[in-house]
């Protein structure tokens, strides 16, 4: 498969695609047709939802995994190619955008996900009619997530439950979230925990080099990097942003990808989270926009204006470490805000050591 390809099939090769994809997925073709599906999302052979009329919903049916992958094939064979073979794809069917991944960056198997276009163009009147346009958007309490009350700084300082509390506040008002750290801190235990917390209504996307974070939530899809195949973590945050997730946790960034994961993160993704290594929660920041300017297309971004980013970007940086072989959370800070000269930051707790 290609890395990036686009429509180039004639009529005979689409009435073919069509054959295949029928016969290969015929047990979601009813989906293809319903014009109140927007998206159909396999994430793995026996974990297949679909989006209808903004509510996700899960399918009771399995396709067997060498079905699934003569499917992905199906759609690559008839769009054009690059020289580079990829597990990746990102390609157009007429009415539909497909990206699919394969094993083994796909760690669940092979998946994809289906965009229908809308064959019909909503009108203002439309918007108008549904509530759209109006100033005060009413759900039923019952149904959605309930909101945590924040913690008092103070009781957050000193810590206990209150930090438990902070990090649930965190998840259920989907503040996007640093987790800091040096090596074998215990960021990817504390990742785990405080995604723990979040709604099973959730499509959540998970990035690793290695694949070691626990998602509890059913609507789950994971990528893991492959050398092997050319496949690093910045191409992973691009092609997941084809996967339709509400929120994306970047087990680990150490490079250029900063730059698309901080794109990635203010493109309607709140509650997102990401690890990286610093040695402190303040210098984390630092270090994190050291990383997004090796990416060639920040090389220019004003300092001012990267700083800023950042500071919106994430409200609350937190820092693991080991004392005496225990791990545990040595900080919190909250992000106010940024100019060039630095981020204005408040410390929320902070683990101080008594010897006795």
């Amino acid at each position: 498969m290609s890395a990036s390809a686009h429509f180039d099939g004639s009529k005979a090769m689409l009435a073919h695609c069509e054959r295949v994809l029928r016969g290969d997925l015929g047990s979601l073709y009813q989906y293809f047709d319903d014009p109140s599906v927007q998206e159909i999302m396999i994430n793995g052979p026996e974990n297949i939802w679909i989006e209808r009329a903004g509510q996700f919903e899960r399918l009771e049916l399995s396709i067997p995994s060498s079905t699934l992958i003569s499917a992905i094939t199906t759609v690559a064979n008839i769009n054009t190619k690059s020289s580079t073979k990829s597990p990746l794809l990102d390609a157009r069917l007429p009415g539909l955008r497909v990206a699919a991944t394969m094993p083994p960056v796909a760690t669940s198997g092979a998946s994809m996900c289906i965009r229908r276009h809308s064959s019909q163009v909503r009108k203002l009147d439309t918007y108008v009619e549904q509530g759209a346009f109006d100033p005060v958007w009413r759900f039923d309490s019952a149904k959605t997530q309930k909101i945590v009350e924040r913690p008092s700084d103070e009781s957050i300082a000193q810590g206990g439950q209150a930090i438990a509390d902070l990090f649930r506040w965190i998840v259920s008002t989907r503040q996007n979230l640093a987790v800091t750290g040096a090596t074998s801190a215990g960021k990817t235990s504390l990742l785990n925990a405080i995604a723990q917390e979040i709604p099973a209504t959730d499509r959540v996307a998970t990035i690793e080099d290695t694949a070691e974070l626990q998602i509890s939530v059913p609507n789950h899809i994971g990528f893991e990097a492959n050398p092997t195949y050319g496949v690093d973590i910045r191409s992973l945050v691009k092609h997941t942003l084809r996967y339709r997730p509400h929120r994306i946790f970047v087990g680990e960034v150490r490079g250029g990808e900063a730059f698309d994961m901080l794109d990635a993160y203010n493109t309607g993704h709140p509650g997102s989270a990401v690890s990286f290594h610093s040695d402190s929660a303040e210098s984390g920041l630092y270090r994190l926009e050291n990383m997004v300017r090796m990416a060639p297309e920040a090389s220019g971004w004003p300092l001012a204006d990267l700083r800023r980013q950042i500071a919106l970007t994430f409200p609350f940086v937190v820092h693991a470490g080991v004392l005496h072989g225990w791990r545990a959370l040595n900080e919190v800070i909250e992000v106010i805000g940024a100019t060039e000269d630095g981020y204005h930051t408040k410390s929320l707790f902070k683990r101080t050591v008594e010897y006795y």
